[in-house]
C-alpha cells in the first residue's frame, strides 16, 4: 500500500498540472465558462465541503446535509460540470506536497537511526496516512448516506468514461483517472469477498431484480420474459453476489447449466426445449457455466468473478453431490477482430510458422472458387458470415479455422498474459483450456465475435490453485491433449 502511494505521490509531484500556477491557470480556465449556472453548481457543491473545513488532520465527520446536497447537485450536473468537479477535488483536496516531501526525507533518515524499528515503522505509518488525499475521507463518508455506495459506484463509473473520453489537455484525463483509482481503492475494500453475500436467483426472486438480471446480460441477450424463465428453469442454476447496502443490486451474476456432458454448443444450453427436459438435476454430470455478466461498471478492476466460481462450485457440490464436472462454454470476443486485423495488415502470416502457412494454402487450393491470393480468401470468410455459415460442415475451413483460434488464445500475448479477456480471465482462475468448439454459436454476434467458435475452460477443483499461480507467475496455459495436437498438428495432414 506504501510502495503504491509512494508512486501516487512522485506522479502528483512530477506532474505539471499540479504546480499551483499551471494548475491555478487550468482552474481559472475551467471556471471562467460563460455558463453561469454549471459555475454556480460547481461553487455550491465546493461550499458543501469548504464549509467543514475538513483537513487531513482534522478527523472529523461531514455534515450528512452537505454530502446529501453534494449527491443531489451531483446527479443534475453535465459530463462537462462533472470533469470540473474531478478536477477540483483532485487540486483542492489532494494530498499536502509539502509535507509529503518532509516526511519522505524523514523516512529516508529512520533507516540509518539506531533507534531501530520502531522510528522506522513511526514514520512509515505517518507517509501512509499523508498519502491518503483529504478527499478521500470524503469520498468514503459520502457511503455512509442512504445509496451512498451506490452513488460512489456510479461516480467511479463517470470518471471512466470521462476519462476514457479523450478530450481536453492529457493531464486533465490522467487526474481523473487518478481520482477513479482512489475511489476505486475504497470500493475494494467495501467490495471484499467476506461483505458479499452469494443468492440464487430463481422465477419466484422479485420482478426489480429479475428486470436488472435481463437489463444487464452482456453475453447472451435475453429476448423476453419467456426465454429468462427458461434460464432459471430446473435444470439451470443462476447465482449472483449481493452487497449488504444494495440488496436489491445484483453485483455480478453467474448462469449455469446442468447437463451430461460438456456442452460445445450455446444453442444447446439456451433452446427452451433443452432446458424443460424432464431428467433430474440430481442426475447431471457436468455444471457448465455460460454467462458471467458484472453489472457494476464502477466496479470495474475489482475481482470478483473467480470469486463468484469458486463459491457457486462450493454451492453446486453441496446440494449436487453427483457432480463431477466444471466447466465453462465461452465466447472469444477479440478472435474475428484479431484475423481481420492481422488479415488486413499482414501481420497474421508473422504469428504462423512456414509450415503453418503451406498447410493453408492447401486448404486455400481445394476449392476453385477462392481468390488466388491466401489472404483474400481468408478476408472473405471471415466477412461474410453467411459465407462461412455455409461451409459449417466443411472440414478444411473447421481445422483452419480452429487451429488459428486455438493459437489467438493460447500464444497471441499483452505484457505476457492471454490477449483475449475471456481467456486471461479464467487462465488467472486456474482453467485448462479443454476445446475449441466449431460453430458453438451460430447468433449474430456469435459470428461477428469469433466466427462462431467458443471455447471450453474446464475447472479440476485440485489443479486450479497451481494452474493459477503457473499463468500469473510464469505464464504458463495448461491446455488439453486436443489444444496441443491444434497448436502442433500440421492441416495438410488432414486434407
Amino acid at each position: 500500500m506504501i510502495v503504491r502511494r509512494v508512486k501516487s505521490f512522485i506522479w502528483r509531484s512530477s506532474f505539471g498540472m499540479l504546480q499551483s500556477q499551471e494548475m491555478t491557470s487550468l482552474k481559472l480556465s475551467r471556471f471562467s465558462s460563460s455558463n453561469s449556472d454549471m459555475e454556480n453548481l460547481t461553487n455550491d457543491i465546493m461550499k458543501s465541503v469548504e464549509n467543514e473545513k475538513y483537513r487531513q488532520d482534522g478527523g472529523r465527520i461531514l455534515k450528512k446535509e452537505s454530502l446529501e446536497k453534494f449527491v443531489e447537485i451531483y446527479k443534475t450536473m453535465s459530463d462537462y460540470e462533472k470533469r470540473n468537479i474531478y478536477l477540483s477535488l483532485f487540486k483542492t483536496y489532494g494530498c499536502n506536497r509539502e509535507l509529503l516531501q518532509k516526511q519522505c526525507e524523514s523516512l529516508a533518515n529512520s533507516y540509518k537511526d539506531k533507534n531501530g524499528i520502531s522510528t522506522l515503522l513511526r514514520s512509515e505509518r505517518k507517509l501512509n496516512q499523508l498519502l491518503k488525499p483529504t478527499y478521500y475521507t470524503f469520498l468514503t463518508q459520502l457511503g455512509s448516506l442512504n445509496d451512498g455506495v451506490k452513488f460512489l459506484i456510479d461516480m467511479r463509473k463517470d470518471t471512466i468514461t470521462e476519462a476514457r473520453r479523450g478530450e481536453g489537455p492529457r493531464e486533465e484525463a490522467d487526474a481523473v483517472l487518478h481520482l477513479s483509482e482512489d475511489i476505486k481503492e475504497i470500493l475494494s475494500l467495501w467490495f471484499s469477498v467476506g461483505l458479499l453475500q452469494l443468492r440464487r436467483i430463481t422465477w419466484e426472486t422479485s420482478a426489480n431484480i429479475l428486470e436488472k438480471l435481463a437489463k444487464h446480460e452482456a453475453v447472451h441477450t435475453v429476448r423476453n420474459w419467456m426465454d429468462l424463465k427458461h434460464r432459471l428453469g430446473p435444470n439451470r442454476r443462476c447465482y449472483s453476489f449481493f452487497h449488504e447496502s444494495m440488496p436489491h443490486e445484483p453485483i455480478i451474476v453467474l448462469h449455469v447449466a446442468l447437463t451430461q456432458d460438456i456442452s460445445d454448443n450455446i444453442k444447446e444450453i439456451l433452446d427452451y426445449r433443452e432446458t424443460e427436459k424432464g431428467y433430474d438435476p440430481q442426475e447431471a454430470n457436468c455444471a457448465i457455466f455460460y454467462s458471467i455478466t458484472s453489472t457494476q461498471k464502477g466496479l470495474q478492476g475489482i475481482e470478483l468473478g473467480a470469486y463468484l466460481i469458486q463459491a457457486v462450485v462450493d454451492q453446486l457440490k453441496s446440494e449436487l453431490p453427483g457432480l463431477e464436472t466444471f466447466s465453462s462454454l465461452s465466447p472469444i470476443p477479440g478472435f474475428r477482430r484479431w484475423l481481420l486485423s492481422g488479415l488486413n495488415d499482414g501481420s497474421l502470416a508473422m504469428q504462423l510458422e512456414d509450415s503453418d502457412l503451406g498447410d493453408l494454402e492447401c486448404v486455400r487450393s481445394q476449392y476453385e472458387d477462392a481468390s488466388e491470393n491466401l489472404n483474400d480468401y481468408l478476408k472473405e470468410l471471415v466477412t461474410d458470415t453467411r459465407k462461412l455459415k455455409n461451409k459449417k460442415h466443411d472440414v478444411h475451413v473447421r481445422k483452419l479455422l480452429t487451429k488459428l483460434c486455438a493459437i489467438y488464445i493460447c500464444k497471441i500475448k499483452r505484457r505476457s498474459y492471454a490477449l483475449d479477456p475471456v481467456t486471461n480471465f479464467h487462465l488467472k482462475n486456474g482453467a485448462t483450456v479443454w476445446r475449441v468448439n466449431w460453430m458453438a454459436d451460430e447468433s449474430l454476434s456469435g459470428m461477428q465475435q469469433s466466427c462462431g467458435l467458443m471455447v471450453n475452460y474446464r475447472y479440476f477443483l485440485n489443479k486450479m490453485a497451481d494452474n493459477s499461480n503457473e499463468y500469473i507467475t510464469k505464464q504458463t496455459i495448461d491446455m488439453s491433449e486436443k489444444v496441443h495436437r491444434l497448436l502442433k498438428d500440421h492441416l495438410s495432414s488432414h486434407l
